[in-house]
């Protein structure tokens, strides 16, 4: 097993109806980068983080869930060649919005294009 890539939590974000995605480095990550995943509903996030915990390699750790800004957040660790080179350079990139908001913005590009 592999980390996946940004685009592919992003899309099952969306499917879930995310309400905020962001991309970070972390010190905890596998790869050195999370994609953190912003819910509205604990509930949500809860059922998100367990459907990527077992994609996850087995030496990951699974996916870590905080609370802030009023969402739970999930990360996941993703691979470090799938994240915007903004973010590779040390700068988080977020969106924060209802979820078609969220997905017309990563949709658009701009700096979420790789």
């Amino acid at each position: 097993m592999s980390l996946p890539s940004v685009a592919i939590v992003s899309r099952s974000a969306c499917r879930i109806g995310s309400s905020g995605f962001a991309v970070r480095p972390s010190v905890h990550g596998l790869g050195g980068f999370v994609s953190a995943v912003g819910f509205a509903r604990p509930d949500l996030a809860a059922q998100f983080a367990r459907f990527w915990a077992v994609r996850l390699p087995a030496g990951c750790g699974g996916c870590v869930i905080k609370r802030a800004g009023g969402m739970a957040w999930v990360s996941v660790p993703v691979l470090p060649a799938s994240v915007p080179v903004a973010c590779r350079q040390g700068a988080p990139v977020a969106v924060v919005g209802s979820p078609p908001a969220c997905r017309a913005a990563i949709a658009s590009g701009g700096v979420w294009s790789w």
